[in-house]
């Protein structure tokens, strides 16, 4: 019989071969008649053996280095936009990641925030302050209005009569000889 070419997937390295041999995880043979496998390139992964090309990355995941035989999720308050990634990158401030295997990160709600880089999850503003989407701090709320409870989007003006701090939870009312129109100052 005669020497018959190996298959896309498969090689023989050596004169005399007795068979073909399966492209190992992470490696491919693209053409017939191969005698060495070739190692996928970073951002690219081949899961089992024998294959005959390269599958990149999804959206989300990553292969840092050549010859992967899968891809990596992107981690906790980390994303990877687009396909073919080599890294992973950081979530900024004013958004976070919350699971593995991000395509992009989410704003914080208003009411919210997210303070660091790679955050996982955003934290509520605390009673007396406010912020508006993807905010990296609250903004206390002005003199003359208040919120109560924690993750607000805006602080209420104080009713007529009645005035609060920089920051207040309530407004108090004004003193015997004294007066204050409705809203903030």
């Amino acid at each position: 019989s005669k020497c018959t070419p190996c298959s896309a997937g498969k090689y023989a390295a050596s004169e005399r071969a007795i068979e073909c041999v399966s492209a190992d995880p992470g490696c491919f043979v693209a053409e017939e008649s191969a005698s060495k496998e070739e190692p996928c390139p970073a951002g690219s992964h081949a899961s089992g053996s024998g294959n005959s090309e390269c599958t990149l990355c999804e959206s989300g995941k990553y292969a840092a280095s050549t010859k992967s035989p899968e891809c990596t999720r992107a981690k906790h308050g980390h994303f990877v936009a687009e396909p073919g990634a080599t890294s992973q990158k950081k979530c900024e401030v004013g958004r976070y990641a919350p699971g593995e295997g991000s395509s992009s990160c989410t704003d914080a709600n208003a009411g919210f925030f997210v303070a660091d880089e790679a955050a996982k999850k955003q934290e509520p503003c605390s009673p007396g302050s406010y912020s508006a989407t993807a905010a990296s701090t609250c903004e206390l709320c002005e003199a003359g209005t208040y919120n109560k409870k924690s993750g607000e989007a805006s602080c209420t003006s104080c009713p007529a009569g009645s005035s609060s701090e920089a920051g207040s939870t309530r407004c108090s009312e004004c003193e015997r000889g004294t007066a204050k129109p409705a809203g903030p100052g």
